[in-house]
């Protein structure tokens, strides 16, 4: 698939939020993956533990006549306006994703329907795979392997990404988030295997700084 990859870097080339979010409305797609890196304690660790720079996601969509971008978010999942859900991103950096085999009318379809059956599910703080509450990359993952038989990224522990993490300073960090005790076996997706996922391509990119 063509697709122009955008790359806006440096203090001279900082946009608002309204001239991105004009930006971005000119050539997304419905399914294209949404990231952006959120600049607070908890995504900032998110952050480093991956080695990445995208702490969030979600998955653009029209809904009504808008484009939304369908989330799970805290304290639970929604259907976010499109440059609401870019904010969040617009003083760091903003990544859209694309899958490289086209979704098919069907595929789209099954998307939002995937999407509205998770509404309203409360977020998981712990980010444990297996539960019945959601969080960011999950629900990507699960609305994509409904509504197109496709998953996207990578599972791994926290053994695995605490072990490789460049920010060893962050293990303190989970120790005290899981009040001491780290759960070193319990699987997890994150937003940077959905970034890194081989089968999508990026589309655009924003950096403020």
């Amino acid at each position: 698939m063509a697709a122009v990859l955008f790359l806006l870097a440096g203090a001279a080339q900082a946009q608002s939020l309204s001239s991105v979010c004009e930006e971005v409305r000119a050539f997304v797609s419905e399914g294209d993956l949404v990231f952006v890196e959120i600049d607070n304690n908890l995504f900032t660790k998110v952050a480093q533990t991956q080695n990445h720079w995208a702490s969030h996601v979600g998955v653009a969509m029209k809904h009504e006549g808008e484009w939304v971008v369908a989330e799970s978010t805290i304290p639970k999942s929604k259907m976010t306006p499109l440059c609401e859900f870019l904010g969040k991103g617009i003083d760091s950096t903003i990544g859209i994703r694309r899958p490289n085999t086209e979704l098919t009318d069907d595929e789209i379809i099954g998307l939002h329907e995937a999407a509205e059956e998770r509404m309203g599910v409360l977020y998981h703080t712990g980010f444990k795979l297996h539960s019945k509450r959601l969080f960011c990359s999950k629900f990507v993952d699960q609305i994509y392997s409904q509504a197109a038989n496709r998953n996207v990224g990578s599972i791994q522990t926290f053994d695995e990404l605490l072990k490789h993490t460049e920010y060893p300073e962050v293990v303190k960090f989970w120790r005290w988030w899981f009040f001491g005790f780290i759960p070193w076996n319990r699987e997890t997706l994150t937003p940077a295997t959905q970034y890194l996922d081989p089968n999508f391509e990026t589309i655009y990119e924003h950096h403020a700084n």
